[in-house]
């Protein structure tokens, strides 16, 4: 009898550590945290309309104040790719048929008062094409 208590408690050992190692993992990883650590934060997403190759058009137009965090960059297919780029900064990103979206961690701080524009390339087929970009903004 307490050779199998000793067992079952052997076996089981290893399931609390492994349980209590993932509940450390979830809490501390979690994003959801993130507006205890920036009071103030709003989620902004942008989206622009393309139709045509070496069009480009402004996405967004960050605040003259406060601070713009860039965390996503999405397209449709669009060949060629399409690029993303902000006044003052130059190119951040160029999409391709592999690749249609970057997430950007912790995010690229971008200039105060910047145009953020997607561009397509020369290769682009006219039609329906799509930018879109999401961050934080505080104020």
């Amino acid at each position: 009898m307490k050779r199998l208590l000793v067992v079952v408690a052997a076996a089981g050992l290893p399931i609390v550590i492994v349980a209590g190692a993932w509940a450390a993992t979830s809490f501390s990883s979690s994003k959801s945290n993130i507006y205890r650590e920036f009071p103030g934060t709003r989620l902004v997403t942008a989206s622009a309309a393309l139709s045509r190759p070496n069009e480009t058009q402004i996405v967004f137009r960050t605040p003259p104040t406060g601070d713009f965090i860039l965390t996503q960059f999405c397209t449709n297919p669009v060949t060629g790719g399409m690029v993303l780029s902000a006044v003052g900064l130059g190119s951040i990103a160029q999409t391709n048929a592999g690749n249609l979206c970057y997430n950007f961690q912790p995010g690229f701080i971008m200039p105060q008062g910047s145009a953020i524009i997607c561009a397509t390339s020369a290769l682009a087929e006219i039609g329906s094409h799509f930018c879109t970009i999401a961050g934080l903004f505080r104020e």
